[in-house]
């Protein structure tokens, strides 16, 4: 499948596989946000170069 009914099935079958309600709550808002305002920000955690001295 493929379009937005695919996109909304995988919505719907992530949420459903969160643990709590407030899990899937805030990861609904989160992801309302972002499509509304277009927030591409990246969550990774990566360390910084430490120069050598």
């Amino acid at each position: 499948m493929t379009g937005f009914l695919a996109w909304m099935m995988w919505l719907f079958i992530h949420l459903f596989f969160l643990i709590s309600y407030r899990n899937r709550i805030l990861t609904m808002y989160n992801w309302t946000v972002s499509y509304f305002t277009k927030d591409q920000a990246l969550r990774m955690i990566i360390r910084p170069k430490v120069k050598p001295e």
